[in-house]
């Protein structure tokens, strides 16, 4: 189903009537934000893209995210590091596929992305292959230019909770945009997300 309204779940999203966001990753990213919100009073929330350097030939199923997000997930557990994530694949009119990835983590153990971002970025090439650093990129810029960190740190106690809470999911609503979504191989999935059960 597809979301045309700027409100979901009374949060703010990044949908209008022609450019719906759909409505089932909508779901995947509130449902994940809130269960980590719920169960730490600190969670870490993270955005970054991944992307395939120029001249690649890359695989067009998703084997090499599935590395990434097996050797992150890996790298998290042994930090103690409880998470959360979701993924969607795109592609428009370059040759490759990209990701968006959101992940949650644990706030009361970390607080910042950078030590995570630069692995994940090792992680990444290492998946593919391929020894590039800065396919990994961090989004710390928005649509009208301005600088922002990459991630955000939601704390239940502070002030700005609801805003910080409310600013996630719109930011991370970007994921559930239609708009480059449709172009993958028949059977190949263009989105996924952990599992509530685990992590």
């Amino acid at each position: 189903m597809l979301l045309r309204n700027r409100e979901f779940m009374n949060y703010s999203i990044q949908a209008c009537q022609d450019k719906p966001c759909r409505q089932d990753i909508v779901e995947a990213i509130v449902n994940r934000i809130e269960h980590m919100t719920n169960r730490f009073s600190r969670v870490l929330f993270i955005r970054f893209d991944l992307r395939y350097p120029a001249g690649y030939s890359s695989r067009e199923d998703n084997a090499d995210l599935k590395k990434f997000i097996n050797g992150f997930s890996t790298y998290l557990k042994r930090e103690g590091l409880a998470y959360q994530y979701v993924w969607v694949r795109e592609q428009s009119r370059e040759k490759h596929q990209h990701y968006h990835v959101m992940f949650l983590l644990n706030g009361n153990k970390t607080r910042k992305s950078w030590n995570h971002l630069g692995r994940a970025d090792r992680l990444w090439q290492k998946a593919i292959g391929v020894e590039s650093p800065g396919l990994l990129q961090r989004c710390e810029g928005s649509r009208s230019g301005e600088r922002h960190e990459c991630h955000v740190l939601i704390e239940r106690s502070s002030q700005s909770y609801e805003n910080d809470l409310a600013r996630c999911v719109e930011w991370a609503s970007y994921l559930a945009k239609t708009n480059t979504k449709g172009y993958a191989p028949l059977n190949v999935r263009e989105w996924g997300a952990s599992s509530l059960l685990c992590c």
